[in-house]
């Protein structure tokens, strides 16, 4: 995407007013404001789209107050114009404050997501935002456009004329700097580039093509442009072309103030006056787009322009009258730091440079603070009216501020030795000896090791200052043991590239054996970057060498983007013992590492089964599968340390650590136990080695504890580690506090209950699968609290919640339906006493206690009602038939009427008993009523006349 393309259009303006003077010196009384007493300087208008106001608004400002330092009233008025694609706003100010302020705001541009693609240009009214520009300017203005070179109304004959005509007739002269972005992407050229070049032309003007972030620089060199006087400016030359070599050009001269010369491109010049002298500038800018040049009293006559070019360059002449209206001074009656005739030709008291005021009052202009006065890139001293400027070691002070010494030009400028390679650097240089010699490059002496072949193929000739000697590098070398070198060292974090992770080799020189708890050696295979502790990864691309073959030289490769992006050569020798030693030197890259593995000739890993995690190597001797080397512990965690991880189920809580990770962090994973020093963890091995630790979610076990509110059930229990031991001391245990949360349901209600009252079976499904089924006795509505002990007392009054459920089955499709729940006076669910709660899956309607919640419906059922007893009994029990129902080929959910209707099957039963149950007015009289033969069949304690109404108005009221 690239910025939407910006334009922007300044054009220098002032008030076209005729000076009014008086004789004498001025009197700043008359106006009580300060003393103007200066000619007027071409006007100034800026027109604008969506350029970033940080690349044009910071070097206006600086240039503007350049111009005021110099001639603090020359400019009246500054305009600005904004273009947003057709749409035109304005702002007119006369002060120079107000302007600078309204200008260093940019709005949002929609363009801007278009930056770095080259094709999407977001072009702009760039005709049209100029005609309006020319229409509001006075004559004579300098116009200045910022613009990516696009334009979308290029092909509107009827704008481009009227362009043309109000070139003609305000005598404005406009300046194109096409910008472009550093990336490499230029704007289009052809047709509209021409069509900028016409415009230009016309009106004495130029087209540069500049970097987008070098419109500082460009904008700086209009300084001698906007300081000529206004209705001051004669055009004299204006030459475009593309050569090579010498070019003369002549032009005449009447009576003029000053000459304004402005090139661009690969070009010298020469001006010759008149007389055939040299003409002597008095002033000259060099910037990004061009140079410019001032002649100050130019004599009549024939002048004489050579041009020393090379491909495509510009040159242009402008002459500057004076006025008809002069003033009557001399220099006695200016500032000491003031003179009389200035630029112009006015007869005014104008500042000295490096002075700012009105002639009359001149004060220090502080150059240190705009680098373009100075170009001083060293240490600036301001002085008065002047400033010094002190370049660093290895530089020099010119006119284009602070350059390079080339200290290698000249014997004289620097210590190399003679037989030394001088090279030179910005601000500095280097000595160097040639191949062959050996030193510092200030010292230089013969290297035996490089002239010549004085060691044997099994050692090293190795150089010192005034002889040699020969060394085995299999007894002289340096020991890397990093273990972050690991083949299986990979980053697997969010980003590609991470300055943490990644390490770099290109400070290695020398002789080095990879060594860490065994012998390592370098890969002879590809390795995918971002391994072995490093963006690129190197390998050896070919084989190790045999001890016969001695020192042998071998190519390596680093991989990024293919296997071999970077290559280079080390020296190897194999040396005894099975190990192999490496000369190597700086990486080609950084963030580039040699890449190491076990060096499998010491090592027999046939016979072991090592899991991902794991690397055969030998510890203390011992032969096995141990945990990888890695520095990775924190931040980005790599694939072969995952996070630990606590699984919740309603049956069983799951701690896993992988085992490597605990012992990279330092733990002894043998010592992991929980608040009951008898649960300890286990390891499992499967891809990866875990650390598990399992705990039940009931209350006691294992030491934990049960935390109940109104919604949850929380186990908490605490996982204790201690740190290694080194079999000196001992450090304390780590404690991490574990806990899971169940919503109060009732199956949870019961696995975290003491002692719940409850009664299961397994339920066989056609050879599908057994599954538990659970029935107990619930103390609330919503399930939540099941009635625990060996015994249950309950008055009459209680209402009782009775749940059934089976544990989750791999058959999505079946459900629970409780068929028959009746009560008994005995355990005995044959016994001929029974009261029907719920009969073929439909609750007792007779009874207006019962609630049927949930039936048939998921792998609960649920229903409540009011306690009873049976006469002449003190107990009851309760007793459900339930089966698991197909709801893919069975109507599973109950169609009840008034009288439920027999919906009996062949699907097999399972019968589910709870009790005794006991009712705690079961000791006291009951008052004895007729016995009735109920629909149910059996005989149950009466209830009071006012409980029945109470129960019959709650129904009316629920209805």
């Amino acid at each position: 995407m690239i910025y939407l393309f910006h334009l922007l259009v300044a054009i220098l303006v002032a008030q076209q007013a005729t000076s009014q003077w008086t004789d004498g010196p001025y009197n700043s009384s008359v106006t009580g404001g300060p003393a103007c007493r200066v000619k007027e300087l071409t006007s100034f208008t800026l027109v604008k789209d969506y350029l970033d106001y940080w690349t044009y608004s910071y070097s206006t400002e600086r240039l503007l107050n350049r111009i005021a330092n110099r001639f603090p009233c020359g400019i009246k008025q500054y305009t600005s114009v904004t273009i947003k694609n057709t749409e035109i706003s304005e702002y007119i100010t006369h002060s120079k404050e107000d302007f600078i302020g309204q200008i260093s705001y940019s709005e949002y541009s929609p363009c801007a997501y278009y930056m770095y693609n080259p094709v999407n240009y977001c072009n702009q009214s760039l005709l049209y935002g100029l005609k309006e520009a020319l229409l509001i300017s006075p004559p004579g203005s300098f116009v200045l456009v910022l613009t990516d070179g696009t334009i979308s109304d290029a092909n509107d004959t009827a704008l481009l004329n009227d362009i043309y005509s109000l070139l003609e007739t305000k005598q404005s002269q406009v300046f194109f700097m096409v910008y472009w972005y550093m990336y490499g992407y230029e704007p289009p050229k052809g047709f509209q580039n021409s069509l900028l070049q016409d415009i230009a032309s016309r009106s004495y003007g130029h087209v540069s093509s500049i970097n987008l972030y070098n419109i500082w620089g460009a904008i700086h060199g209009l300084d001698l442009f906007l300081t000529k006087p206004v209705n001051a400016s004669v055009r004299i030359l204006n030459i475009n072309v593309n050569a090579s070599g010498e070019i003369k050009e002549t032009f005449n001269t009447t009576a003029l103030t000053h000459l304004l010369v402005y090139t661009s491109g690969d070009v010298n010049i020469t001006l010759i006056d008149p007389n055939g002298n040299d003409a002597d500038f008095v002033q000259s800018l060099s910037y990004s787009s061009g140079h410019s040049y001032l002649v100050k009293h130019p004599v009549l006559g024939q002048w004489t322009l050579n041009l020393n070019c090379k491909g495509f360059i510009y040159a242009m002449v402008l002459g500057f009258t004076g006025s008809s209206l002069t003033g009557k001074c001399s220099d006695s009656d200016c500032h000491p730091n003031a003179t009389c005739e200035e630029f112009g030709g006015y007869q005014e008291c104008t500042c000295k440079k490096g002075f700012t005021g009105d002639g009359f009052q001149c004060y220090d202009i502080n150059e240190c603070g705009d680098y373009w006065l100075t170009r001083c890139n060293g240490y600036c001293e301001n002085t008065e009216g002047s400033y010094n400027c002190t370049c660093y070691g290895g530089m020099i002070y010119t006119e284009e501020g602070c350059v390079d010494i080339d200290e290698c030009s000249s014997k004289d400028l620097n210590n190399c030795h003679p037989l030394a390679v001088c090279t030179n650097y910005w601000s500095w240089y280097s000595c160097s000896c040639p191949h062959g010699y050996f030193g510092d490059g200030f010292f230089c002496e013969v290297n035996e090791c490089q002239q010549g072949t004085p060691c044997d193929p099994n050692t090293e000739c190795n150089k010192y200052i005034g002889h040699y000697t020969c060394l085995d590098p299999c007894s002289n070398h340096t020991v890397l043991d990093d273990p972050w070198r690991s083949l299986n060292n990979k980053h697997t974090g969010y980003y590609y590239y991470d300055y943490y992770w990644s390490h770099c080799d290109n400070y290695l020189s020398g002789w080095y054996r990879f060594q860490g708890k065994t012998d390592q050696k370098i890969p002879e295979y590809c390795i995918a970057e971002q391994s072995c502790g490093t963006s690129s990864p190197i390998w050896l691309n070919g084989t190790h060498p045999t001890q016969e073959e001695g020192i042998v030289n071998v190519t390596t490769c680093s991989s990024w983007g293919d296997c071999c992006y970077w290559n280079s050569s080390i020296s190897i020798k194999a040396c005894p013992g099975d190990f192999y030693v490496y000369k190597l030197t700086g990486t080609p890259s950084c963030n580039s590492a040699y890449c190491v593995e076990p060096n499998q000739k010491v090592l027999n890993c046939s016979s072991l089964y090592c899991s991902h995690d794991e690397e055969c190597r030998k510890e203390n001797g011992v032969l096995g599968c141990y945990c990888k080397y890695s520095d990775v512990i924190y931040g980005d965690i790599q694939e072969d340390y995952p996070l630990p991880e606590l699984t919740c189920s309603t049956s069983l809580m799951k701690l896993s650590y992988s085992k490597c990770l605990l012992e990279k962090m330092g733990m002894d994973t043998l010592t992991i136990h929980l608040r009951d020093n008898g649960c300890k963890g286990y390891i499992e091995r499967e891809d990866i080695q875990m650390v598990k630790i399992d705990m039940v979610p009931q209350r006691g076990f294992c030491g934990g504890q049960i935390k109940v509110n109104a919604t949850h059930f929380t186990y908490i229990n605490t996982v204790y580690v201690s740190p290694k031991s080194d079999d000196m001391i001992q450090r304390g245990e780590i404690a991490l506090e574990v806990f899971c949360s169940y919503e109060r349901n009732m199956q949870v209600s019961l696995w975290t209950a003491i002692n719940p009252v409850l009664s299961s079976v397994n339920i066989s499904v056609g050879g599908t699968g057994s599954y538990r089924a659970t029935m107990s006795l619930f103390q609330n509505w919503d399930y939540s609290m099941p009635y625990m002990g060996p015994e249950i007392w309950i008055s009459a009054e209680t209402l009782l919640y009775v749940g059934v459920m089976v544990e989750e089955t791999k058959e999505p499709q079946f459900v629970l339906q409780m068929k028959d729940c009746y009560a008994t006076p005995t355990s005995d669910s044959g016994h001929p006493v029974k009261y029907y709660i719920i009969k073929n899956n439909c609750p007792n309607v007779n009874d207006p206690t019962v609630f049927m919640e949930e039936n048939g419906i998921s792998l609960s059922g649920k229903f409540s009602v009011q306690l009873f007893k049976f006469i002449g009994y003190n107990t009851i029990f309760l007793h459900c038939q339930i089966r698991l129902c197909d709801k893919s080929t069975e109507i599973c959910i109950p169609v009840c009427r008034v009288k439920s209707s027999s919906t009996d099957n062949n699907n097999a039963t399972h019968s589910l008993t709870l009790g005794p149950i006991y009712n705690t007015g079961a000791g006291m009289q009951p008052v004895k009523q007729p016995a009735a033969n109920n629909s149910n069949g059996a005989a149950v304690s009466s209830v009071t006349s006012l409980t029945l109404i109470l129960y019959f108005l709650l129904l009316i009221f629920v209805c």
